[in-house]
């Protein structure tokens, strides 16, 4: 995730206003007509690797995902920088792709411009603002998984104290680790949570020594957030021999040991709604803010550990994802952290 996503957090809150405020779901542009073109081909452009096992690993498997259920041809690039990535995206438009993914804030401007030049070609791009008759943005809030992961960590501490190892403070982050403690707290009000946040998406020296404090400090379940600062805290809390929790990918073959669960983002979902709105003529002007309610996030199967989290810690857990699901319980969301 490049780091200019930072600014990100400002269009996400604008849009979850629109999106799952108003909507639930994507905030629609204005009614098109009832039939679009097919979509057969669909090119990704990732900022990383796409075996990082979390922000560029969630995208490619929402992509093959797609590609297989829906039998089209799918191609991916990984490692693009933002000032690369123009002659990108032209290179696939100029192959034909019905569909480009740009996965990036970064990429948002590029994206912009090209799409002025390929009108019968579809975009759609991450966290980054900005849309147009054949551009989309699109981004997942968490917020509801970290709330269910705060419920797991609350119920499986023995030491009471609990670590959460972020990397920026912006609300895209915030949201996800407020909405944690709000879980530790609703089942172990007794729990003390400690919060660093790193400064960096990938900084993974950097996780491992903000998790390293927290386990000295006590902590006996690490939250992980954001792309190698998460994995760098996986690595601590793999070395201590404690539970922690990933984000954005399954996570668990980093430390099978250790990852009782993640916060998976469901990419496919995104890409799933775009290929129906442009195949309906509904695509222009859209944005994607899909959540848990939309299949877009999900926790992680507890693998090996399964038998770690006693039966009635999974009964909450499903009773709270169906009453998420239900409307029920709406998780809030919190943009500033708390001290």
């Amino acid at each position: 995730m490049n780091t200019r996503r930072l600014f990100a957090s400002i269009l996400l809150m604008a849009l979850l206003s629109m999106a799952i405020g108003a909507c639930g779901g994507r905030a629609e542009g204005p009614e098109v007509a009832e039939e679009g073109p097919k979509v057969e081909k669909i090119a990704m452009i990732l900022p990383g690797r796409a075996d990082d096992l979390a922000w560029n690993t969630a995208a490619y498997q929402g992509l093959e995902s797609v590609g297989e259920e829906l039998g089209l041809g799918t191609t991916y690039i990984e490692e693009i920088e933002d000032a690369d990535v123009e002659r990108v995206l032209r290179d696939f438009a100029d192959q034909g792709y019905d569909l480009i993914v740009a996965h990036s804030f970064g990429y948002g401007d590029a994206v912009m411009r090209v799409a002025e030049d390929y009108p019968n070609t579809f975009f759609i791009h991450g966290t980054a603002g900005g849309n147009a008759d054949n551009v989309a943005n699109y981004d997942i809030p968490s917020h509801e998984g970290g709330y269910m992961v705060g419920l797991l960590a609350g119920s499986l501490t023995e030491s009471n104290v609990i670590g959460i190892v972020n990397s920026f403070d912006i609300p895209a982050m915030v949201m996800i680790s407020e909405a944690f403690k709000l879980g530790v707290e609703e089942v172990n009000p007794d729990a003390e949570v400690l919060e660093t946040f790193v400064g960096a998406w990938n900084d993974a020296p950097g996780g491992r020594e903000a998790a390293e404090a927290q386990l000295d400090a006590g902590a006996d379940f690490i939250m992980a957030m954001g792309n190698h600062t998460g994995l760098g805290a996986i690595e601590a809390a793999e070395a201590r021999d404690v539970l922690c929790a990933g984000l954005y990918a399954d996570q668990n073959e980093l430390a099978p040991d250790n990852v009782v669960t993640s916060i998976v983002n469901r990419f496919d979902a995104i890409i799933e709604s775009a290929i129906e709105d442009i195949e309906t003529g509904a695509f222009g002007n859209n944005s994607y803010i899909l959540t848990m309610e939309d299949g877009a996030v999900e926790l992680a199967p507890f693998h090996a550990l399964d038998d770690e989290v006693p039966q009635d810690v999974k009964d909450l857990l499903d009773d709270t994802k169906a009453k998420i699901l239900s409307g029920e319980l709406e998780v809030p969301i919190i943009e500033t952290p708390s001290e």
